[in-house]
Formats: structure tokens, sequence, C-alpha cells
């Protein structure tokens, strides 16, 4: 008697022993089925940032994502040694949507001399003129949330005055 009840004792932990891994196996690919849901509904309403020109001396910020992208930061961008551009915080840019940049634009008269910011009030004309100048190739770098407060980082690649832009890096951050 001490027998069968040692088997059935080792067949009833057998059996749940295997109930234990195929629900846990169900569990963790139930996880990353719904992981996987979440980036694709995050893909189709995420905002998506491009910079975009259009003729001679316009280069500006589209959005070309479905969703509403917040507080766009565009990191400082520097073309050689000569200029460096700098732009406000944009506050909101809704799908579909255009930006101007209200640039500053410091340059450095010397060779290793300091940079000094352009006066007067139009820095929007000379910075357009440098971003599209055909010599001069930079990178330009978009930081940016969701509404939902999902943080962002796209990089361009910008070649021959804003005729070849290429997206370098297009990051989700944490």
């Amino acid at each position: 008697m001490v027998n069968e009840y040692s088997l059935l004792g080792w067949l009833t932990l057998a059996v749940l022993f295997l109930t234990g891994a195929v629900v846990t196996w169900y569990t963790v690919e139930t996880w990353r089925l719904r992981r996987e849901a979440q980036l694709q509904t995050e893909l189709q309403t995420r905002p998506f940032l491009s910079v975009a020109t259009s003729g001679r001396s316009v280069v500006y910020l589209t959005n070309l994502g479905r969703g509403l992208a917040r507080n766009i930061t565009i990191d400082l961008v520097r073309i050689e040694t000569a200029f460096e551009l700098r732009s406000p915080l944009i506050t909101h840019l809704g799908a579909g949507e255009d930006a101007m940049p209200k640039w500053r634009v410091s340059s450095r008269v010397l060779v290793g001399g300091e940079m000094s910011e352009h006066t007067g009030e139009d820095h929007g004309t000379l910075a357009a003129q440098i971003l599209t100048t055909p010599a001069y190739s930079y990178s330009m770098t978009l930081t940016y949330s969701s509404i939902v407060g999902q943080r962002y980082r796209t990089s361009f690649a910008v070649r021959r005055g804003a005729q070849e832009i290429e997206v370098t890096a297009d990051e989700r951050l944490r």
C-alpha cells in the first residue's frame, strides 16, 4: 500500500509541476503580447518630428505623426567652426502641423576666437540662409514628449544645405 501512495504522490507532483510550467509559459507569452500591442498602439498615435525644407532659405520642423508633440527642444546646432544656432523651447506642435524655430545665431569672426551672437531682430532669415547653404553639412537633434509624457529623441544628418535629410536615430527615452 505504501508503494501505491508513493507512486500516486509522484504522479500528482509531476502533473502539478507540468501545470505550473504551462501556466508560467502562458503568463510570459501573454505579457509579451501585451507589451507588443502597447508598442504598436504607441507607434500609431505617437508624434514623429522631422526637419523639412521648402524651397531655398526655409528650414522648419514638421510633425509627421498622429500625436501632439510637446516640449520640443533642439540641441545646439554647430555648423563647422563658424556658426552655432540655438532655438528656445517650442511648447507644442499638433499632428500635421509645421513650426519655424525662432533661431538665435552666433558666429566666430576669427579662427579660435569667441562666439558672439548676431545683433538685430531677424535671426530667422540669417539662420535659414546658413542652414540651406549647399556647402554645409550638420546634425540636428530634437527631443520631445507625447501627450502622455513619453519622451523621444530624433537625430538627423543634414547634408548639402538641407538638400539631403536623413534620420540617423529615433529613440524612445525612459
